[in-house]
Parts: structure tokens; C-alpha cells; sequence
């Protein structure tokens, strides 16, 4: 996982599919979060993923939240049924639904070949 870092510290080799799904969800996390405005934009910072300049946020707490549900599907993704769909949903104060973005991962062909 890039656990918020952002930096690669494994070689390719080393990284599974599970893995490299995983950091793209984490990336993809803090990116709706940072173009949508849903927290201030002077709470993240350019970090590098993937080759290049993403947007990430700098809140220990809010990190952890994201690394959280991030391991959550991990936890789904590595027992190697097909996938499901990842949701990501901004909500208001009073919880109701503001936005939500669907990754459709169980499109996505490869995932469990071999």
C-alpha cells in the first residue's frame, strides 16, 4: 500500500495486482476529494503516484480513514473472488448523500488471471 506516502518502495516484481488496485483506489480516494471540494483545497499537497503529481491530503486523521476503507476492500479483493464495484460516496453533515463515484472494477479484465 502507499499508505498515504505515495512513494514506491517496493519493485514492481513485489507489488500484486490486489496491491497496485489498491494504491490506484487510494490515489483515486484523495483526487474525488480534492476536485470535488469536499474538505478545503489548502488541506492536501502534491505528492508523487504512480510517475507523477497527485493531490493528497495532508490530515492524519482523514488518512487514516481512507487507508482504512481502502484495506477493507483489500481484505475482499485478496480472497480472490471476482470483484465487486467500489463506491465512494460524499456526504453532508446530516449524512445524506452528496455525491458518489463508482469504480467499476469488476470490468476490469485480468484482474485474476494468472
Amino acid at each position: 500500500m502507499l499508505r498515504s506516502s505515495f512513494s514506491t518502495s517496493t519493485t514492481s516484481a513485489e507489488v500484486t495486482k490486489v496491491d497496485a488496485l489498491c494504491d490506484f483506489l487510494e490515489v483515486y480516494i484523495h483526487s474525488v476529494l480534492y476536485y470535488r471540494s469536499a474538505y478545503p483545497k489548502t488541506l492536501f499537497e502534491d505528492r508523487s503516484a504512480f510517475g507523477i503529481l497527485v493531490k493528497c491530503s495532508r490530515h492524519p486523521e482523514l488518512n487514516q480513514y481512507i487507508l482504512d476503507a481502502v484495506s477493507a476492500v483489500k481484505t475482499e479483493f485478496a480472497k480472490g473472488d471476482a470483484a465487486g464495484d467500489v463506491m465512494i460516496e460524499i456526504i453532508d453533515e446530516q449524512s445524506q448523500p452528496l455525491e458518489s463515484f463508482v469504480l467499476e472494477i469488476s470490468t476490469a479484465k485480468g484482474l485474476y488471471d494468472s
